[in-house]
């Protein structure tokens, strides 16, 4: 019997909050399972809403990172209500050729119970810094943090019998 793989897009999780002021933002957040070549991955955008009448997003100015096995516990133990935030406000450090990116989640209480993501970018070449912030409601969380739970043994382990290579 052959059997044949079939390529398909890899599925995203996106929120999008736009708002009449145009502040709001959207979170993509995608899995890429772990190979036998490279780890496993959440890759996760930020995007600011642009200035135009019409709720859209401005997908060119969009922060991109991946977020590898501990920076994934990190969030999940926001989510859980085992920490206020990442690394008591701190946040997490990334560094790329192109950038170093800040990344903190934070669990805000008041004036509603909500998480808040900020991102913030300093590309190297320009020492421009961009901040894209993202707020999930508890019931986003909630979903999120399934998601998360459920995608662990792909993020870790990879997809038995299933080893694509992606850049």
């Amino acid at each position: 019997m052959n059997t044949h793989t079939i390529q398909t897009p890899r599925p995203t999780l996106a929120f999008y909050h736009a708002n009449g002021k145009r502040t709001g933002s959207a979170l993509t957040v995608a899995l890429k399972p772990a190979t036998p070549s490279r780890d496993g991955r959440l890759v996760v955008g930020l995007t600011p809403q642009d200035d135009s009448d019409c709720p859209r997003f401005d997908w060119a100015r969009k922060i991109e990172f991946n977020l590898y096995f501990t920076d994934v516990c990190e969030f999940l133990r926001v989510f859980r209500g085992e920490a206020e935030s990442i690394a008591d406000g701190r946040g997490l450090f990334h560094r790329t050729t192109d950038a170093n990116i800040r990344i903190n989640l934070r669990h805000i209480i008041e004036p509603v119970s909500s998480y808040a993501i900020e991102v913030c970018e300093r590309r190297i070449a320009d020492m421009e810094e961009r901040c894209v912030c993202f707020t999930l409601s508890s019931a986003e969380a909630v979903g999120l943090t399934l998601a998360i739970e459920g995608s662990m043994s792909a993020l870790c382990f990879g997809i038995h019998g299933v080893f694509t290579e992606e850049a």
